[in-house]
């Protein structure tokens, strides 16, 4: 029992002694070294095939400088060492992805005592962000011995300003058909059988290779044959109708899509490009009897053109909506003054209306009544136009015109006059009554005359025997005096 107290004490006291000596041992370090640090450069983010520079300094104090152990680590390995009297350099020419991680450096002196630096991470990037090889038509087939463009796209890192000395690689089936080209493009000037398969790009700047995914050039086994359809379906198109023609190509792109009317050699009367590989359309707004007829279309790309085989043909009937619109007058085109009058716009359709019931078949149809060429009325599904009380200022001439959507047709015009036949008839009776009345007249007025002059004439013979008899008689009493 004594002898085992006796080694704990001494093993206790051997422990004490040794820390105590440790503690003063590193004194004396922190007195030689009073700092350790880890510089790297550049400071910045770091992209491949960049140059990294790791120095790590000791602050020696005193005149004598010992030789110190220095030990540069990555993420806890050494990754460089040296024994050295202040510094230790490690240079990383080329960085790669790999040489990312935390770094740090450590120096001891010749006892083993160690005194370590700060952390310093360090950031490598890539150089390539990306790197896509596309074909001239994306995914789409192509036909043999139209020309082929394989390109490879490549995103640099925008740190890296210099992207002249990338190199460009192209692979057909893993195996190269170029190597080192200064040029993004691979051309293949007339596409055989043997062209189609997988093919690759890779971007090269110094050691730093990327690949791109891999893409399928196919051939089409055949000439490809566009496909027409029309909407609405059927080939049967009313006047007004807005009529949609299109063209397909299955998986294709790049085509420009031509129709032709009524002949396939002669100019197209639309041309459009596709943009999604689903084809394209030629749409006609107001459809007119003269977009009656045959029509065919197809597709061509390149330079020379290479077309597709025509689409089979599609026949077009473009039919009036409106098969005759009459205006009648319910009281005939001649109306007496003060007497009502209904103008109405019949129309008979050229779509079979067997099943709607008569008072819906003008439903939503717009009528329009024109009196000399100026609007009178305008209804929406009533077709009659009213006068109440027939006027001198109603008659003229009337048309009406039946609209359904962008279909319109007019009817034929009618003249509208006044009955004025009670006027004729008084005029015609003073008339024979002038006739008759104007000789009797005349001879009222004749005897009327002969009876005046008569009577003056009485009158004066009278007055001339008075004033004979007045003379006699003054003469008598001269006489007799």
């Amino acid at each position: 029992m004594v002898t085992l107290k006796y080694l704990r004490d001494r093993i206790a006291a051997s422990l004490l002694v040794a820390m105590i000596l440790h503690s003063k041992l590193i004194s004396l370090l922190q007195e030689l070294i009073s700092k350790v640090t880890l510089m790297a450069h550049p400071t910045n983010v770091l992209l491949e095939e960049d140059a990294l520079n790791l120095t790590c300094l000791a602050a020696v104090s005193g005149n004598h400088i010992p030789q110190l152990n220095y030990s540069i680590l990555k993420d806890d390995h050494i990754a460089a060492s040296a024994t050295q009297s202040q510094a230790c350099s490690l240079l990383i020419a080329n960085v790669a992805k790999a040489d990312a991680g935390l770094y740090r450096c450590s120096v001891s002196e010749p006892t083993g005592l160690l005194m370590q630096s700060e952390i310093v991470a360090v950031t490598v990037e890539d150089l390539f962000q990306e790197v896509v090889l596309m074909l001239m038509y994306r995914q789409a087939l192509v036909m043999e011995k139209e020309p082929q463009t394989l390109t490879c796209v490549v995103t640099v890192n925008p740190l890296r300003k210099d992207k002249s000395d990338v190199t460009y690689t192209f692979l057909k089936q893993q195996q190269p058909i170029v190597e080192g080209s200064r040029s993004p493009v691979f051309r293949i000037v007339s596409t055989e059988r043997s062209d189609a398969g997988q093919y690759t790009c890779a971007a090269q700047f110094g050691s730093v290779v990327r690949y791109s995914r891999e893409v399928t050039l196919r051939l089409y086994d055949n000439v490809p044959k566009a496909s027409l359809t029309v909407e609405p379906p059927g080939g049967a198109v009313y006047t007004g109708d807005t009529i949609v023609l299109k063209c397909e190509l299955d998986q294709f792109v790049g085509w420009r899509y031509y129709w032709y009317k009524d002949r396939k050699d002669t100019y197209p009367v639309h041309q459009n490009w596709g943009s999604r590989g689903d084809g394209a359309s030629y749409r006609v707004w107001r459809a007119a009897p003269t977009h009656t007829g045959l029509y065919w279309c197809r597709a061509g790309r390149g330079t020379p053109v290479f077309y597709t085989e025509y689409s089979d043909m599609l026949f077009i009937n473009i039919t009036d909506l409106f098969a005759s619109v009459t205006l009648t007058a319910s009281s005939g085109t001649v109306v007496k003054e003060g007497r009502a009058l209904n103008l109405t716009c019949e129309v008979q359709l050229s779509v079979s209306q067997k099943d709607v019931p008569q008072d819906m078949r003008t439903a939503g149809m717009l009528f329009t009544f024109l009196k000399d060429g100026g609007v009178v009325a305008r209804s929406y599904g009533w077709s009659t136009y009213s006068i109440s009380r027939m006027l001198s200022t109603n008659a003229g001439v009337y048309v009406c015109i039946a609209s359904s959507g962008s279909a319109s047709k007019h009817s034929q015009e009618i003249v509208i006059s006044l009955d004025n036949s009670t006027v004729m008839l008084a005029a015609g009776v003073g008339t024979v009554l002038t006739v008759l009345v104007a000789p009797f007249a005349f001879l009222v007025k004749s005897l009327w005359s002969r009876v005046m002059q008569h009577r003056a004439t009485r009158q004066e013979s009278e007055q001339t025997s008075g004033h004979g008899s007045g003379r006699m008689n003054e003469k008598l009493r001269c006489e007799a005096l």
